[in-house]
């Protein structure tokens, strides 16, 4: 994907949903998201509302 930043290392895993500051993978195991909406300024966010 030559429209993506490679800035960080991805991680082997998909993830399927997020709450708050947690992001779930296909297998339900939780992630923290540790860069806090890193692209959330070029790719935006999904408020519930």
């Amino acid at each position: 994907m030559s429209h993506v930043m490679n800035t960080y290392a991805r991680l082997p895993v998909a993830f399927t949903h997020g709450e708050g500051v947690w992001l779930y993978d296909e297998t339900g195991k939780r992630y923290l998201d540790a860069l806090s909406g890193i692209a959330v300024s070029t790719l935006g966010h999904n408020h519930p509302r």
